[in-house]
C-alpha cells in the first residue's frame, strides 16, 4: 500500500520542495490528541465567522456597477462573448407541454442582461423586508456552520462528521418558505431567494474550494514532508471525499466507511484516470499539451491560445469538452463570463417567463461555472506552491467567492 500511494502522490510531476510549502503550512492546521493521533485537518483562515451585511453589500456593489456597464454595451456582443465557443448549445430550450413558443436560449440570456440594465435592482438590497428575513436567517445559519466545524476540512478517523452537513440546506428551505409567506412582490422575493442560496452556498462550499487545495498537496508531495504518516494522508483523503457525498446516499456512505483506508485515494486516482481519458478522447479540442499541473488541469493549446484546461467538469451541460479554467491571453476572460451569468441570474426574476423556463436557465448557467470554481481550489494551491502570486490571485478572483481566502 505504501509503494501504491507514495506512486499515486509522484505520478503526475517530480517532487515540490520544502521550501515551497510555506503557503501550505501558514493555512493548514493538524489537530492532534494527547497520543499523538491525528483528529482533524483545519484551515485556518477559515475561523472567523463571515458577514452576511458585508456580502449583501457586496452583491449589491456588483450589481450596480454591472448595471453601469450594461446600460453602455451592445447586448447581443455580450451575448456573444457568454455564448462563444458554446456550439453544442442547442439553438432553442426543450420543448415542454406548458410552453407553446420556441424560446431561444440567446433571447432569454439577452432579455435577462437587459432587464438588470432597465431596473435600479440594487435598490431591492435596501428593502427593509429583506433586512428583516437575513437577520434570523443569519443567527440560525451561523450557528448550523459552528455545528460543522466551520473550518474542519477532514477528519481522518471519523466516517461520520460531515453528515451534519445537511443542516445548512434546512435551514436556508426554511427561511425561503418564511419569506415566501410574507413577501408579495416577486422580483424583491427573487432578490431575497438569490441572497439567501448564494450565501449559504458559497460558505459551504468554500470547505470544498479548500478541500481541493488541499488535495493538491495530498496528490504532489510526500506525506512525510507535510507532516503525515502515509496512513493519516490516506484518511485524510477518504475524508475529503467522503465528505462529498450525499447524506441521502447511504449505501455509498456505507461502501465509503468499509473500504476507508482505499477509499479516498482511489477517487482522487480516477479523477487522475478520468482526466487522462479525457484528453485522448478530445484530442480535437485543443491542438497541443503543456504541463499537467495536478489531478484537475492541464496547460494546453486551444484555438490559438494558451489555457489551462479543467479535466473534471465540463464546460457546461451539454458539452463533452472540458472547461477552459484560463486563458493567458486574457486573463480576466472567465471571471468576466462568471459575472455576466451571475447578473444574468439575477435579472431572470425581472423577466416574465415561467418557472419551468427560468429553472431550466438557472440549471444551464450554473453548470457553466459553480463546480469548476471549486475544483479551481486545487489550481490556486498550484500556483501558491510555484510562488506565482499574481496567478494565485487571479485564480481567488475569478471564483467569484469573496469568502475564499489565502
Amino acid at each position: 500500500m505504501r509503494t501504491f500511494i507514495v506512486a499515486l502522490f509522484c505520478l503526475t510531476a517530480s517532487l515540490a520542495q520544502a521550501e515551497n510549502l510555506d503557503d501550505f503550512r501558514k493555512r493548514f492546521e493538524f489537530v492532534r490528541n494527547e497520543e499523538g493521533r491525528l483528529v482533524e485537518v483545519r484551515d485556518r483562515s477559515m475561523a472567523k465567522d463571515v458577514s452576511l451585511k458585508a456580502f449583501v453589500q457586496g452583491l449589491r456593489a456588483k450589481v450596480k456597477a454591472g448595471r453601469s456597464f450594461l446600460r453602455s454595451s451592445d447586448f447581443d456582443l455580450q451575448v456573444d462573448f457568454l455564448l462563444d465557443g458554446m456550439e453544442e448549445l442547442p439553438e432553442e430550450l426543450e420543448r415542454h407541454e406548458f410552453v407553446t413558443r420556441s424560446i431561444s436560449w440567446r433571447d432569454i440570456l439577452k432579455k435577462a442582461l437587459e432587464s438588470i440594465s432597465r431596473n435600479p435592482v440594487e435598490r431591492f438590497f435596501d428593502d427593509a423586508r429583506l433586512k428583516e428575513n437575513l437577520i434570523s436567517f443569519e443567527r440560525k445559519l451561523t450557528s448550523g456552520f459552528r455545528l460543522m466545524g466551520k473550518n474542519v476540512v477532514a477528519r481522518p478517523y471519523d466516517h461520520d462528521f460531515f453528515h451534519k452537513m445537511f443542516l445548512t440546506y434546512e435551514i436556508t428551505a426554511m427561511a425561503l418558505k418564511i419569506a415566501e409567506r410574507t413577501i408579495s412582490d416577486v422580483p424583491l422575493l427573487h432578490i431575497v431567494g438569490f441572497v439567501m442560496t448564494n450565501y449559504e452556498e458559497m460558505v459551504r462550499t468554500r470547505r470544498h474550494y479548500h478541500q481541493n487545495m488541499l488535495l493538491h498537496y495530498l496528490e504532489r508531495i510526500k506525506p512525510e514532508e507535510l507532516g503525515l504518516t502515509d496512513e493519516e494522508a490516506r484518511f485524510t483523503i477518504s475524508s475529503i471525499y467522503e465528505s462529498r457525498l450525499s447524506w441521502l446516499d447511504f449505501k455509498a456512505r456505507k461502501k465509503a466507511k468499509a473500504d476507508w483506508d482505499k477509499f479516498g485515494t482511489g477517487e482522487l486516482y480516477s479523477s487522475l484516470r478520468t482526466g487522462t481519458r479525457l484528453l485522448t478522447s478530445r484530442t480535437h479540442f485543443y491542438e497541443s499539451l503543456g504541463e499537467r499541473l495536478n489531478f484537475a488541469f492541464q496547460e494546453a493549446w486551444v484555438k490559438g491560445e494558451r489555457v489551462i484546461l479543467n479535466l473534471v467538469n465540463k464546460g457546461h451541460t451539454f458539452t463533452s469538452n472540458p472547461s477552459i479554467a484560463f486563458y493567458y491571453s486574457f486573463p480576466k476572460r472567465v471571471a468576466r463570463k462568471r459575472i455576466l451569468f451571475q447578473l444574468a441570474e439575477i435579472g431572470l426574476g425581472f423577466i416574465p417567463i415561467s418557472d419551468f423556463i427560468k429553472d431550466n436557465v438557472e440549471s444551464f448557467i450554473s453548470s457553466c461555472y459553480e463546480e469548476q470554481a471549486l475544483t479551481e481550489g486545487a489550481l490556486a494551491a498550484h500556483f501558491a506552491m510555484v510562488k506565482d502570486g499574481e496567478m494565485k490571485d487571479r485564480i481567488l478572483f475569478q471564483g467569484l467567492n469573496p469568502f475564499l481566502t489565502w
